[in-house]
């Protein structure tokens, strides 16, 4: 047992579920914010998390932003639970967005 001074060596609990870290970028490649929440799915299954997030971003609820704010393109980080480090990245846009860079591709010669 340690005082109440001492700092314990034994890791912290994490909270239930997977981490997962989510930067937003605008259409032009510029950082705009971050934010993170807690996935009840399992991160060895990344790509159901990746659904997730998409879902979140077509319905305009995603951590760290105003409400139905969807135009973003999303970096998804997914910490695994017996790790300290996020892996797994993942960009994530509507299908919209794919219309307009492709349109604009298109402007641009």
């Amino acid at each position: 047992m340690t005082s109440p001074n001492e700092e314990s060596t034994e890791p912290r609990p994490r909270p239930a579920g997977t981490e997962v870290r989510l930067n937003y970028f605008r259409f032009g490649g510029k950082w705009y914010a971050e934010g993170t929440y807690q996935s009840s799915l399992n991160p060895e299954r990344p790509w159901e998390i990746e659904d997730e997030v998409r879902t979140m971003l077509a319905a305009g609820r995603l951590p760290g932003l105003m409400k139905n704010a969807r135009e973003f393109i999303v970096l998804c980080e997914i910490r695994r639970n017996d790790s300290d480090y996020f892996n797994i990245p993942r960009l994530i846009y509507l299908p919209a967005l794919r219309t307009i860079l492709l349109g604009a591709e298109e402007l641009l010669g």
